[in-house]
């Protein structure tokens, strides 16, 4: 009996793919009109390069937002001259807005993080700063010990929950 067509598409579509490597073994079985099946094995060598391309995607994480504390300046002493208020600015990309601004003070010194009405917290404590973008916190002459060291550490929050932090 004589087959009458073979559909070798299915083949071509294996190799090409991957899925079947040229030289390698595979069962490939197809109808023919005659109502018989043929089942393929070793293919011979292409005669035709097949180029593959790779495309690799990359999500680009949307900026997180950003604070900065432009007073106390870094590895200043201040004395007479402290202004009583810690201030700064907070930006966020350009598809969100800042929700909040927060500060956490640090006496070095003794190691105490101020808790919002002295220096006397083991851990770090943030506490609400007034504004968004551009925001403030007080902190009194009388609340800071004469001759001990501070550092200052902000961080703002985005309108999604991004949090980016700062630290003077």
């Amino acid at each position: 009996m004589k087959l009458r067509s073979v559909a070798l598409v299915g083949v071509v579509c294996l190799a090409g793919l991957g899925l079947v490597g040229v030289g390698a073994h595979a069962a490939f079985t197809t109808s023919t009109t005659s109502g018989q099946t043929i089942t393929a094995g070793t293919w011979p060598a292409p005669t035709k390069s097949i180029t593959h391309r790779t495309i690799t995607l990359t999500r680009t994480a949307p900026a997180a937002p950003m604070a900065s504390i432009t007073y106390p300046v870094d590895g200043t002493t201040y004395g007479s001259d402290w202004t009583g208020m810690l201030t700064g600015t907070a930006s966020s990309a350009a598809s969100t807005t800042i929700a909040s601004t927060q500060v956490a003070i640090e006496d070095t010194t003794t190691n105490q993080w101020w808790s919002d009405s002295s220096f006397n917290d083991a851990l770090q404590s943030f506490v609400g700063a007034t504004g968004d973008t551009t925001w403030l916190l007080s902190l009194g002459a009388g609340s800071l010990t004469s001759g001990d060291s501070y550092s200052v550490v902000a961080e703002a929050t985005d309108s999604t929950g991004d949090v980016g932090p700062a630290r003077r």
